[in-house]
């Protein structure tokens, strides 16, 4: 970007910012990138994922996004929507301390989201171990749904064609709008109608450059599809089932966990606890009396039997 600040007059020299006093000027491509341009949309996407989430009083909530623990960041409220932190009750009498997961916007802002449950990790390490070990006993029918989730999900070639088309018209309406502007510096007195075509080109401009953000989203999740595709394969692999639970193999395969839903009518269902697999894959508990049942229907409507259900 140029002619962001200017001089105030040729004797002093001195410089102020331009507020829209001047004209600005924007170079795209002006210099080699420190990071490529795929990396900073990533970035971007993974800043926005962790922004804060707005409360009903006009205040803001920071979720700290950390790895630290095996579900940081992998529990969602189902109620509100904001992420579960990480909790340690009081020691007990024998030296141990029961650790639990709670909804962060609960935790800190007591009047909210007070219908979430409060879950602890031995239960979330419980119910992995039932879906790894359930992944393991019928693996040859997983393997064929990541088939099926290839065929469906990958459509790279398809994607990269419209990417091109796209960009080719990018290119022509950028040359446009730089013949305009040189245009406009040398007939000054047609300025208003240099600027309305110039607003025109530039709206053109952000609608395929939408695009094309778009189709290269598509096209990173592809990617980025097929190597948790990959991985998933690996795992299912194995021939053993597993008694204790793996950090790295909970990693590469959970996407998320949804603590609590709302049925169709807008029921607040608190103790069903949803495990989204990487591979689209849904695993569906219920907790009642601190016991653990499984849920084998993924309808959302035919959960309100259990709505009225203690924690």
């Amino acid at each position: 970007m140029s002619g962001k600040t200017f001089s105030l007059d040729p004797i002093s020299h001195k410089r102020i910012v331009n507020f829209g006093e001047r004209e600005k000027y924007y170079t795209k491509d002006h210099h080699i990138a420190i990071i490529s341009r795929e990396v900073w949309d990533k970035a971007q996407e993974i800043y926005n994922k962790r922004s804060s989430h707005a409360l009903p009083d006009g205040k803001s909530h920071n979720n700290k996004y950390s790895a630290r623990y095996a579900f940081s960041s992998k529990i969602q409220c189902g109620i509100c929507g904001n992420n579960y932190v990480r909790r340690i009750n009081e020691k007990r009498k024998d030296g141990t301390h029961k650790i639990y997961w709670a909804c962060s916007k609960r935790i800190t802002y007591y009047n909210y989201c007070q219908d979430s449950m409060f879950i602890t990790e031995d239960n979330l390490k419980e119910m992995f171990i039932q879906i790894y070990n359930s992944i393991i006993e019928k693996k040859h029918k997983t393997k064929d749904k990541l088939l099926n989730a290839i065929k469906e999900t990958l459509n790279n070639d398809d994607n990269k064609s419209k990417i091109n088309n796209l960009n080719k018209e990018k290119e022509v309406l950028e040359k446009r709008l730089s013949n305009l502007i040189d245009m406009k510096l040398d007939d000054f007195d047609n300025k208003d109608a240099y600027i309305s075509k110039e607003n025109e080109i530039n709206e053109q401009l952000k609608k395929v450059t939408s695009q094309i953000q778009e189709c290269e989203t598509i096209n990173a999740n592809n990617k980025n599809i097929s190597k948790q595709l990959e991985i998933v394969e690996e795992i299912l692999n194995a021939k053993k089932t597993i008694e204790d639970f793996d950090r790295d193999t909970f990693d590469n395969l959970v996407e998320k966990i949804i603590v609590g839903i709302k049925d169709d009518e807008g029921n607040i269902i608190p103790n069903v606890v949803n495990f989204v697999l990487k591979v689209g894959t849904e695993y569906k508990y219920e907790i009642n009396n601190n016991k653990i049942v499984s849920l084998r229907t993924n309808k959302v409507e035919e959960f309100s039997k259990w709505k009225n259900h203690g924690i």
